[in-house]
């Protein structure tokens, strides 16, 4: 089975590990979220705000088996995904292939910075963009300008992530995808 790859990216308000009330692992501040197959243009923006039945149909495509998941520090992404689907008692995401650009790129001989966009920069890859503080907490408040903007940095994260695996890859310096279970 060939597998079709997809990137993904999520934006949350906590960072690292968050446990929900229940004890199991969850983005508790899943903002928004994004996700494109790299072979097509369509961008999938899970939006602010989102319902359980919105979120339930953003990660239908997920559930697919024979996907590549492509993500920087994607087993975070994924891990938070999911538990946020189970607690809210939707079905969980499927087994599948998961490459992560961040936990499994180079590290060592001067890879200091291993951030989106210090590797984006290290493979010649666009500008990844940044949002300042500020803007961030507009969009958590709901201002709708700011939250257009996270929105397109969102999308822009994905495209480069998509961008960053395709060229580590030609340079052998990504290792192998490892499978991701739920």
């Amino acid at each position: 089975m060939k597998l079709r790859i997809v990137g993904l990216d999520v934006e949350s308000k906590r960072k690292g590990s968050d446990w929900s009330n229940s004890g199991t692992y969850n983005f508790r501040d899943l903002i928004c979220a994004d996700f494109r197959f790299a072979d097509e243009t369509t961008h999938r923006f899970l939006p602010f705000d989102f319902s359980a039945k919105q979120l339930d149909g953003w990660a239908e495509p997920l559930r697919s088996p024979g996907l590549l998941v492509v993500g920087h520090n994607g087993k975070y992404d994924l891990r938070g995904i999911n538990a946020t689907l189970i607690d809210l008692e939707l079905q969980p995401l499927s087994e599948n292939r998961l490459c992560d650009t961040l936990k499994d790129g180079p590290k060592g001989d001067g890879w200091i910075r291993r951030d989106l966009g210090s590797m984006a920069v290290r493979y010649g890859i666009q500008a990844k963009g940044s949002i300042d503080q500020a803007t961030w907490d507009l969009a958590y408040s709901g201002d709708r300008a700011a939250r257009a903007l996270v929105r397109t940095y969102n999308a822009n994260d994905v495209d480069v992530v998509l961008a960053l695996q395709v060229a580590m890859v030609k340079r052998g310096h990504l290792a192998p995808p490892k499978v991701w279970r739920p």
